[in-house]
């Protein structure tokens, strides 16, 4: 039932007159969606509780969904609408688009760092032994691609790994791919910095970056096979890719001598909580808050 119709009965009730039965049907009908939708509101917020996204504003209807129950929610711009049948996903949706956005900085940080090298500083040491600058660069390049390629590889399974923390826990216990192949990982990195000009490195950012972002937002919160190691939620992929775009762009900084405040504090916030998140939280609390001296990090390799 439109407003207008709702306000046509309420001036016919205010000058004495009565509602005919099919506006009565009417109007039930529209008391007992109102219940419906509320209702389906409610289960589910309930099933987001503590996890509902930062920064979404609570589930609201729109004028072009009042017949069928659908709800929207807004983060920072970013509006998807639901049936109350779609169980999922207002939460994992929405955090996914908050999550590229966050990249998209990270990436694009990189983009405007790297158009503003001379050829000088690409041939510049970094503090990571063996790597110039192009070979860093390089190795920040690579999940870029990689995010693009794993975008296209949907896959209908539930994911083995279901968070950034517990895969990075996993790559950084003893016997883990972050000490296994770290030699195989740095001179991958080397090769393909010599196989390509710093214009083609820089194109990784400027071009392919974006590309890979809206790739990423067509496919949506996907589960994906993460490199041979378990299938995973793409968005913790997009979130480790943060992760390493922040932590080399520190590399990057030091090794060209750009202020490290010039990466956006979107990225650099997210990388903060990633890495709490992979601490004892007691042990991390109390070492933070200087009730400690027992060591708790690094927590990666």
């Amino acid at each position: 039932m439109h407003p207008e119709e709702l306000d046509g009965m309420r001036r016919s009730l205010a000058i004495g007159g009565s509602l005919t039965r099919a506006d009565t049907e009417r109007l039930l009908d529209t008391c007992a969606s109102l219940r419906a939708e509320q209702a389906a509101i409610a289960r589910i917020v309930a099933e987001l509780g503590p996890s509902f996204p930062p920064g979404a504003r609570s589930p609201q209807r729109t004028g072009a969904d009042r017949r069928g129950g659908a709800v929207r929610c807004s983060v920072k711009g970013t509006h998807r609408t639901f049936s109350p049948g779609d169980r999922p996903t207002l939460a994992l949706v929405d955090a996914f688009a908050e999550r590229g956005a966050i990249l998209a900085e990270a990436w694009q940080w990189w983009a405007t760092t790297l158009t503003e090298l001379d050829a000088v500083a690409w041939q510049r040491e970094t503090r990571l032994p063996g790597w110039d600058v192009a070979a860093l660069s390089a190795h920040a390049s690579l999940l870029v691609r990689g995010l693009s390629v794993l975008s296209s590889q949907p896959l209908d399974t539930e994911p083995a790994v279901r968070s950034a923390c517990d895969m990075l826990r996993g790559f950084n216990t003893p016997g883990g791919v972050a000490t296994t192949i770290a030699d195989a990982i740095a001179e991958m990195a080397r090769r393909h910095a010599a196989s390509m000009q710093p214009h083609g490195l820089v194109a990784a950012f400027t071009v392919t970056a974006p590309q890979v972002i809206a790739s990423l937002e067509g496919s949506g919160p996907i589960v994906i096979e993460y490199f041979g190691n378990g299938t995973f939620p793409i968005a913790e992929a997009m979130s480790i890719a943060v992760l390493e775009a922040v932590v080399h762009g520190l590399d990057l900084c030091a090794a060209v001598d750009w202020p490290a405040s010039s990466i956006p504090p979107s990225p650099m916030h997210h990388t903060v909580g990633l890495l709490a998140s992979m601490t004892e939280p007691v042990s991390f609390i109390e070492a933070a808050t200087g009730r400690t001296s027992t060591p708790v990090l690094p927590v990666l390799c």
